[in-house]
Order: C-alpha cells, then structure tokens, then sequence
C-alpha cells in the first residue's frame, strides 16, 4: 500500500494546483467538443447548403484555426496568457450561437471564420501557462497529461454529439459554447497572469529582428512547417 501511495504521488509531484485547473479546464473544454464533428453533415443536412459550399465553410474553420496558431503565440507574449484565454473563451461561444441560429450563407461563413480563430486561439496561451507553472523537470509529464484531456474529450466528444445531434442540432451549439465558456470562467476566477517578467520586457520583438532569428537558426522554420503539416492532417482527420 505505501508502495501504490508512493508511485500515485509521483504521478502528481512537481504539478500545481493551478496546472490542474488548466487540465481541467481543457478536459471540459474538449468534451464539450461538439460542433467541429458534425459541422459538414449539419451544414448540408439542416441548412441545406450544397456540399461543395460546406466544403468551403469547414476550409474556412481551418484558415482561422492556422492564423489563430500564428497569433496566439505573438499576443500571448505581448499580451499574457491569461487575457489571450479569457478572449478564446468568452468570444468563441458568442459566435458558435450564432453560427447555430444563421441562415445566411455570408453569415455562416463569417461565423464559422471567426469561430475557427477564436477556437484555438488560446492554445499557445495554454502551453505558455504550463512552461510557467511547472518546474523544468515535470514538464514532459504536464504536456503529456494535457494531451492525454485533448484525446479523451475529443474521443468521447463526436460520440455525444450523435446523441444529442438525433434530437436537436441547436443544443450541439449551445453546449460546445457552454463548456468553453465553463473553461472561462475557471481561468476568470482561479488563474492569475503567469507571464514571467522577463518576457514582458523581451516579447516585444520586431518583426525583423523575429526574422533575423529565423536566418539564424533556420531549424525553427523547418519545425514550423512540420508542426503546420501535421496540424493540417490533424485539422483534416477531424472533419472525415
């Protein structure tokens, strides 16, 4: 028993409070990870939008989705974490409603743009968040437990959105606004800024000086674009 007491609270060591609350948080957010399954068959299904149109819609969730990843990680550093993820939460289900109330097609793909940005806007603030709150030597174990809330929430995610996709489509809206909104509230109240000071003072990079780095070490844009490849298939996997 003092063996099993042991090896539980060594999964744990080094991991605040606070970490928890974001994995948490993001577990909530994924399970409620409604919308994105089913956005092609509820485009074509109840909005009767051609299938060459719905296409078009999901490449535009993509393209805010891509640009929210080049953003996020700028405005993180300039910004802090903590605003950049108060801003994903609490815009994302402003847009997500009215992407399940609209009609219009123009509407629709404004919606679905903005929804896609906003999204996953506060994913580099996330992974900022836990580089600052745990210690060096925990960190491989913190990214790896908040994948492992990414992966469940998105497993069981697409299952209840069939359920509830049989009775309603509007609630699929509602409820993937609701636990994001849920993510909010548990950052508005329980997670103070963690943005070390230094980078307060150095992320103001200019974007010359951010390309000079990249002349330098030339590795950081071939990782970009590996992360980018991946991210599309990723992107794309979500939506087959």
């Amino acid at each position: 028993m003092t063996i099993d007491k042991k090896g539980l609270a060594s999964l744990v060591e080094g991991l605040p409070p606070t970490y928890w609350s974001l994995w948490s948080g993001t577990l909530i957010n994924r399970l409620g990870g409604f919308v994105i399954p089913f956005l092609t068959l509820y485009l074509t299904a109840q909005r009767s939008i051609p299938i060459s149109q719905a296409a078009l819609m999901v490449s535009l969730f993509g393209a805010g989705s891509f640009l929210s990843q080049l953003a996020g990680g700028e405005l993180t550093d300039r910004l802090g974490r903590r605003p950049v993820m108060l801003m994903s939460f609490f815009i994302t289900p402003i847009f997500m409603i009215t992407l399940g109330l609209a009609r219009n097609l123009v509407l629709i793909a404004t919606c679905t743009l903005i929804v896609g940005f906003f999204t996953d806007l506060y994913r580099p603030a996330v992974s900022a968040a836990i580089a600052d709150l745990v210690p060096s030597e925990s960190r491989t174990r913190a990214y790896g437990y908040n994948y492992w809330a990414i992966n469940l929430g998105a497993a069981i995610a697409p299952l209840l959105a069939g359920l509830i996709a049989g009775y309603n489509y509007l609630i699929l809206f509602v409820a993937d606004a609701l636990t994001t909104a849920v993510f909010g509230l548990i950052v508005f109240f329980g997670i103070r800024e963690t943005r070390p000071d230094e980078v307060r003072h150095t992320g103001h990079a200019s974007a010359r000086e951010r390309l000079s780095q990249l002349k330098r070490e030339p590795i950081l844009l071939i990782f970009s674009f590996i992360t980018l490849f991946f991210g599309i298939i990723y992107t794309h996997k979500q939506f087959e």
